[in-house]
Parts: C-alpha cells; structure tokens; sequence
C-alpha cells in the first residue's frame, strides 16, 4: 500500500507542477541539487535571468531555516562555478520560503535577513482556484518609481505597461515596487518583470513553460499586454 505524501511532499509537488504560483517565469528542475555539504533543498530552479530559486519548506516553530539559507546562500557566493551547470547566476540567489503560517518572531528575523539576501516568505492559503493559494508575508518597498532606474527608452516602455496593466479587466496591480516586479491579479501573481543588464524582460506563464518577451521596442509592450490579457480572461473563465 502506498503511504499517503506529507503535507511538504504534497506542497512541493504542487509548486513543481505551477512553479508561477511562487512567481511567473521561473523554471522548477525535475533534479535535486548538489548542494555539497550545505543543507538539502528539496526544489530548485532558476528565474529569468539566471539566479538559482531555491524553494524550502519550513513548519512552524522549527529553529533552522535561517542557518539553512544563510549556509546555502554562502556555498553559492563563495565557489560559483561549482553551480554554474545548474545556474547561469550562482552568485545571485534566491531563497522561496513557504510554511503553513508563520510566527511573529519568524517574520522579523526573515525580514532582517532580507537585507543580506533575496528572499520570499509565503503562507498557504486554503481558499484559492482549486482550495490552494500563497499569500505573501513580507512585503518590501524599493524605489517609489521603478522605472528611475533605468534609461529613458525603457523607462518609457515599463510606465505604459504598467499604466495599461490597470486597465485589464479585472484590473492588475503592483503592490511592491522593488526588482523584479510582480504584477498582481485576484487570484495571484500574473506576470513579473526583470531588470537584466539594462534589458527589460516580461515573464508570464505559459502551456510549455514561461513565455518571455524582452520589452526593447512598443510592439514587445503590445505582446506583453496581449499575453496579459489572455491570462485573464483564462483565469476569469
């Protein structure tokens, strides 16, 4: 008889399988890392650019995680090219944390180790497309305009993204404005946005994986915006 999975096996295969539930444009490996002597992780992939996604389960009250990302965080920076066949961007990582909920005290020694590192906190919720959501627990600000940072000519391109983005019915929103940027609709993160090298890219999910569209003239915003638009009448179908 085959031993039902456990609340993290399940949860794990569920990200696997709709990794943009985390965040769009992420790709999920069907391989576990080698991760040396730094602790296991259970899932990991890479983001639009390249930085390693490393997703970790974390249960209530459990004392590790910090010590598991800061030791993760440190394999990755200190010998890259020991990563590089699994990340094109080793030096640059990013840490997907999710638990069942979460204590105050967990959430504020996550936050203060957001400073030192990119990280997400996420809670599951029970009561999304399919009784199964991620609500996000730390929020961060950035710049007030995140367009500011880049040249005129993408600047340009980003703000009528945006702008148009709450236009689609139902409308999208931006809750944070630091890199990369999460576009919001009622029922999760619809699309992300990376800031690369001075290139914009557009990533939203797709049938055969993330569908990438580098923002670098208006007829790319209008195939963004398209793409948009098709997830939401998908999601309000």
């Amino acid at each position: 008889m085959t031993p039902n999975p456990s609340p993290d096996e399940e949860l794990l295969t569920r990200l696997a399988e709709r990794p943009e539930l985390l965040e769009p444009g992420l790709v999920i490996f069907p391989e576990a890392p080698e991760m040396g002597d730094g602790p296991e992780v259970p899932l990991h992939g890479v983001d639009p650019a390249g930085c390693p996604v490393l997703v970790l389960p974390h249960r209530l009250g459990e004392q590790s995680l910090s010590v598991r990302v800061m030791e993760l965080a440190a394999s990755l920076k200190n010998d890259p090219d020991a990563f590089r066949l699994w990340y094109p961007s080793p030096e640059c990582p990013r840490f997907f944390l999710v638990a069942s909920d979460w204590t105050l005290g967990e959430l504020e020694r996550l936050a203060i180790l957001g400073e030192a590192v990119s990280l997400k906190a996420f809670s599951i919720r029970r009561d999304g497309p399919g009784g199964f959501r991620l609500r996000r627990e730390i929020q961060t600000g950035g710049e007030e305009d995140p367009a500011g940072i880049l040249e005129e000519g993408r600047a340009t391109l980003l703000r009528r993204l945006l702008r148009s983005s709450t236009c689609i019915q139902p409308p999208l929103s931006l809750p944070e404005t630091s890199w990369p940027l999460i576009l919001m609709g009622r029922h999760g993160p619809s699309a992300s946005i990376h800031h690369m090298g001075g290139n914009l890219v557009f990533a939203i999910a797709g049938r055969e994986g993330p569908c990438l569209v580098e923002l670098a003239d208006e007829d790319a915003v209008d195939e963004a915006l398209d793409l948009l638009l098709r997830g939401q009448w998908a999601g309000a179908a």
